[in-house]
């Protein structure tokens, strides 16, 4: 055996290792990325009109004729949003795929309702805020456009302040608050233009599936069309 064969090994090991560390650190100074955000949007209720069942437990009693009951929904406020995430390339590349975590305070639009239910009327004024927590996967276009899509839960609260607005026999006008919480599905998807090496902006779509409980507060999926700023660090 060579006597130079231990040096020969130490050799080609450091080359190799120099070789590997060449092609890890370009990748890994740009493999990750934190980032922080928020923007604005405008939210719409999906099934706010209350089923007999919802009525029944939130304000009238089972005299109350449901199957004429007319409704008048309106938004009385625009949406706010605030989230941070971290992001990691699936590839060497930097037109590979990522994937990432995003956590995010919401608060939807208010809202305000009008429900006729011959012979009684209600009225209610409702505000949902909550928490998300999402899985994010995003795919490069281009150098500047991405697709995003993503999946999660909402922790979410809700306020409503329900008042009777007509009578009926032995039923005065009355008010009441409910405050009701719970867990719920989300999922999205979007699009991002890098205007910076740092800075982008996002549009997207998102769905939140079965926000209030029915025996409590009224239920409905929410949709959310929204425009945010980025910031990555």
């Amino acid at each position: 055996m060579p006597t130079n064969f231990p040096e020969r090994i130490s050799m080609k090991t450091t080359a190799l290792g120099f070789a590997a560390m060449t092609l890890i650190l370009p990748v890994s100074s740009h493999a990750v990325e934190v980032y922080a955000g928020g923007g604005v949007g405008v939210n719409h209720h999906f099934g706010t009109d209350p089923s007999e069942y919802e009525i029944l437990n939130i304000l009238v009693q089972a005299a109350a004729n449901a199957s004429s009951a007319s409704s008048d929904v309106t938004l009385t406020s625009g949406t706010g949003k605030a989230f941070l995430g971290i992001r990691w390339l699936l590839g060497p590349l930097d037109e590979s795929p990522s994937m990432g975590v995003e956590l995010g305070y919401i608060r939807f639009g208010d809202q305000k309702g009008n429900f006729s239910v011959p012979p009684v009327g209600l009225s209610y004024n409702s505000s949902v805020e909550g928490l998300t927590a999402s899985v994010t996967i995003s795919k490069p276009l281009t150098e500047e456009v991405s697709l995003l899509g993503k999946s999660g839960a909402l922790i979410w609260y809700s306020d409503m302040d329900v008042s009777l607005v007509g009578t009926a026999t032995g039923l005065s006008f009355a008010s009441t608050a409910r405050k009701d919480s719970g867990i719920s599905f989300t999922a999205g998807a979007g699009i991002e233009y890098d205007v910076t090496q740092r800075f982008s902006l996002r549009s997207e779509m998102e769905y939140f599936f079965n926000v209030g409980d029915p025996d409590v507060s009224m239920s409905s999926d929410i949709g959310l069309l929204s425009i945010s700023g980025m910031y990555g660090f």
